[in-house]
């Protein structure tokens, strides 16, 4: 944010120490209600998006 001619940034160097440090598995939740995953179609849409549209056009010549 620009404040004056000055950018204000949040004092983000201070940072926590090693006994507050967790992994992704440790804050991740074990039970949760079926509804928040992603279905299989959902899944192959969005790993595959795109890719038939890259394969097409990286073997496909140019028209002139």
């Amino acid at each position: 944010m620009v404040w004056n001619g000055n950018v204000l940034t949040a004092k983000i160097l201070a940072s926590r120490g090693e006994e507050t440090a967790c992994t992704l598995s440790d804050i991740l939740m074990n039970d949760v209600e079926e509804k928040y995953f992603l279905s299989p179609k959902q899944q192959e849409q969005l790993l595959f998006k795109g890719t038939e549209d890259r394969k097409e056009s990286a073997s496909t010549p140019p028209k002139d």
